[in-house]
């Protein structure tokens, strides 16, 4: 396990429903949370605040689609040398600040450091890897690059059967107008999407029904995909791995075939599809090396006939996780001045 065993949180079964009530949608109230988990509502309240209080979950936070704003989402891959623990915290310290980054997790296998970020086309994605490579300098020992094509977050499907979840289109897209105040509810949703009608008004300078009806039509443009929390998956006594999947050159229906199988494969916690080296990344969840070893093994008999070769890596830290960069905000915000 990722954790030491004293370390790992056991759930019961009403943390579980609560969780998958919370995972469904973050915004739900206390009162349906409560019947989906036959519980009362000041129970329920109790376990959530007791699941954010000992690290079970880390945030409750919004899926926010900035391709409607004309981003689109990239990754680089690192490999580090000769790089001190003290080194290290610095380039985490950096990326994790770079108000383009969206995801920063450290990992074991090919790459030692993985981030996600969202740019406004190759131009500003080339500034934004140039500004991150020099940064870390010497210490590079190879990286490579991906455009994002999508992302499906599974939830927490390792943890509880979940519906189906929208597939984010991580492509630039047909640009959305909003003002200031949709800018300034999409920051607060961000940082905690159970925030209620009232603190958000606060805020945002609205009353609690204007917040009300712009977030609905957030929501109804697509700007809003989900409200999740983010669930610290080591504490649970899971590990966190990653298939990188080269894929042969494939027919459509093939590859409809191919898309129709990766949704088969058990323990998924994200699927991502890439424009780059590789052509999907396979996020996995699982309780030890052994299951995890059963999980490939799915994959390269479901896949095998489509594969060219695959890579994998152990994440260890999640350092960062948002949809809405501070970059973007800030960009919004400033254009809305000119």
């Amino acid at each position: 396990m990722s954790e030491n065993l004293k370390n790992v949180i056991k759930l019961d079964l009403k943390d579980r429903k609560i969780l998958s009530a919370l995972d469904e949608n973050a915004r739900m109230s206390l009162k349906e949370i409560g019947k989906k988990s036959g519980l009362s509502k000041q129970a329920a309240d109790y376990r959530i605040k007791n699941m954010l209080k000992n690290g079970v979950i880390k945030k409750f936070t919004t899926i926010v689609d900035v391709g409607r704003f004309g981003y689109s989402s990239y990754a680089i891959y690192l490999s580090l040398l000769r790089t001190t623990s003290e080194k290290e915290k610095e380039i985490i310290n950096f990326v994790v600040n770079h108000p383009y980054t969206r995801w920063v997790v450290t990992s074991a296998g090919k790459w030692d450091m993985k981030i996600g970020l969202s740019a406004r086309g190759i131009n500003h994605f080339n500034n934004i890897s140039k500004n991150i490579l020099d940064f870390i300098g010497e210490n590079v020992a190879d990286y490579d690059t991906n455009v994002l094509v999508s992302t499906q977050n599974l939830g927490s499907n390792f943890l509880f059967k979940q519906k189906e979840r929208p597939i984010l289109n991580e492509l630039h897209k047909e640009i959305q107008k909003i003002d200031e105040k949709d800018v300034k509810i999409l920051e607060a949703l961000e940082e905690n999407c159970r925030s209620s009608l009232i603190e958000i008004s606060k805020k945002v300078g609205l009353s609690p029904d204007a917040v009300n009806y712009r977030l609905k039509a957030l929501l109804k443009n697509g700007i809003i995909l989900r409200f999740i929390p983010i669930i610290n998956i080591p504490i649970l006594g899971y590990n966190w791995y990653e298939i990188f999947i080269d894929l042969k050159r494939l027919s459509e229906s093939e590859e409809k075939i191919l898309k129709a199988k990766l949704k088969t494969i058990s323990n998924l916690h994200y699927i991502v599809e890439c424009i780059g080296k590789w052509n999907f990344e396979l996020h996995v969840c699982a309780e030890s090396n052994e299951k995890f070893r059963q999980v490939l093994m799915d994959v390269r008999n479901k896949l095998g006939d489509y594969m060219k070769s695959y890579g994998i890596t152990m994440i260890f830290e999640n350092y960062k996780n948002t949809t809405l960069p501070k970059g973007v905000i800030d960009d919004l915000l400033n254009e809305m001045k000119l």
